[in-house]
């Protein structure tokens, strides 16, 4: 027994520096003017996060040319977004996974099979590849006008949208870890016949969006309103991605003392909020700002 908890011990001190440095990296990637270095290092985060959520996936042999089409759509999706063709990168991944499951339902004899396949290696790339790429389509945002119209009109930079997404995705994780440290989810007390089961979460996405109340008029100068709304977005999208993780641990039958180790969802969890977040807050910036 602790020989276990010694391997699972020394395998979270591996993992940890990598998670750190997919981290740094996406602070790294809004502050970084050159976009196509900081689109490269969002292609490296996300390269790691679908790495590891197929590594976690029972696949057959079968299934490897398409886990190698899926590391290679990495590059070409971060491609149509540097060329500032929204309808292209918008169009590209889901076109491709409608193309594999016709493929995959000519190729398999059981229809169960195929479907199987599209939904352990159609999800990844949905929400890692092309779910993850929206944190792209927002730094190149501003890049989609001419100089003179952001000059005149003020427009704000793409940095400085990515790096308020980074900051609120990672102060909803944060703030959702101190709470359940607390045992916030643990009080058994009744509320309108209903238990609280949950309220970490909640709590989390109100406190997001008193943060974003505060941060967004200085950082991407919205309203207090408006700032408001995107960080009640941003925090919900991150609970959702974080749950989404859990509910593949638990249908892949992976305890707590696992998601740690090298390749089954350890990195998952810091990547993972982006993919909702990210695309949630990309819509948001492109109807009202």
């Amino acid at each position: 027994m602790r020989s276990l908890e010694k391997s699972a011990t020394i395998t979270r001190l591996e993992v940890r520096p990598l998670v750190w440095s997919l981290v740094i990296m996406l602070y790294l990637s809004a502050l970084i003017p050159q976009t196509g270095l900081a689109l490269t290092l969002l292609g490296f985060v996300s390269f790691q996060a679908l790495k590891d959520f197929y590594t976690m996936m029972p696949l057959r042999r079968s299934e490897r040319s398409l886990v190698f089409l899926g590391y290679l759509c990495i590059p070409l999706q971060l491609l149509l977004v540097n060329s500032q063709y929204y309808a292209a990168a918008l169009a590209f991944i889901p076109l491709l996974i409608f193309g594999m499951v016709a493929w995959l339902l000519a190729c398999y004899e059981s229809t169960a099979q195929a479907f199987n396949s599209t939904l352990k290696l159609g999800w990844g790339l949905f929400t890692l590849v092309f779910g993850f790429s929206h944190a792209g389509l927002l730094l190149v945002r501003d890049s989609t006008l001419p100089l003179s119209i952001v000059e005149l009109t003020n427009v704000v930079s793409g940095g400085n949208l990515l790096l308020y997404l980074v900051l609120l995705v990672h102060a909803q994780t944060i703030m959702q870890a101190i709470l359940l440290r607390l045992r916030v989810n643990d009080w058994s007390r009744p509320v309108f016949h209903a238990s609280l089961t949950g309220l970490a979460g909640v709590l989390s996405i109100l406190g997001v969006g008193i943060l974003a109340w505060g941060v967004g008029p200085w950082l991407i100068e919205l309203t207090p309103w408006q700032a408001m709304v995107s960080g009640l977005l941003i925090g919900s999208g991150a609970y959702l991605g974080t749950n989404t993780v859990r509910a593949i641990q638990q249908a892949l039958e992976i305890n707590e003392t696992e998601r740690h180790q090298a390749g089954l969802g350890g990195i998952l969890y810091y990547v993972y909020p982006f993919t909702y977040a990210a695309p949630l807050f990309f819509y948001f910036v492109n109807l009202f700002v």
